[in-house]
């Protein structure tokens, strides 16, 4: 290759390497920032502030977080977010989403292979894979999957993981 062919290459990749650096931004930013930013998680990134978990978003990690879109917190029925929000339940609020944090960073791939995982709040969660392709914890559904960030990875679910809820 000559030194002018050289040039011209060069000179075509510099704006697609510049092109692709917002993405990689993206992951510099923690889980808190970047749950912060996604309009599908307020209420997740409201309980958890209420819970005093908010800070561990911010720490090193890793963590993979099972998040409950806003929809998911709806189904919990009328009145029961506003209850679990009062001061006076932050260790019940704590427990729940504790449950949706697991030690450590798993893209949906390790998560398919591993299929079992001790959370925070000491429980283990099991996902399975439905026939349709669906990844699953229990009944409930991972709607969006592998939003990474700096210290860990976000899950997206369409349920809210409730101690009492089944593993299967």
């Amino acid at each position: 290759m000559s030194m002018r062919s050289m040039g011209i290459a060069v000179a075509l990749l510099v704006p697609a390497v510049l092109a692709v650096a917002p993405s990689v931004r993206a992951e510099e930013k923690n889980l808190g920032q970047i749950a912060a930013k996604n309009p599908e998680l307020q209420t997740f990134v409201k309980a958890a502030k209420a819970a005093g978990l908010d800070k561990l978003f911010k720490e090193k990690g890793p963590f993979t977080v099972l998040a409950p879109t806003n929809g998911a917190f709806d189904k919990l029925g009328e009145g029961k977010l506003d209850e679990l929000l009062k001061p006076e339940n932050k260790d019940k609020l704590k427990a729940i989403l504790s449950r949706h944090l697991i030690k450590g960073n798993f893209n949906a791939a390790e998560i398919k292979t591993t299929k079992t995982f001790k959370t925070l709040a000491g429980t283990d969660v099991t996902f399975t894979v439905t026939d349709k392709g669906e990844l699953m914890v229990g009944k409930t559904k991972v709607s969006r999957a592998d939003i990474t960030a700096a210290n860990g990875i976000l899950h997206l679910l369409d349920g809210v993981l409730d101690p009492g809820t089944p593993k299967n």
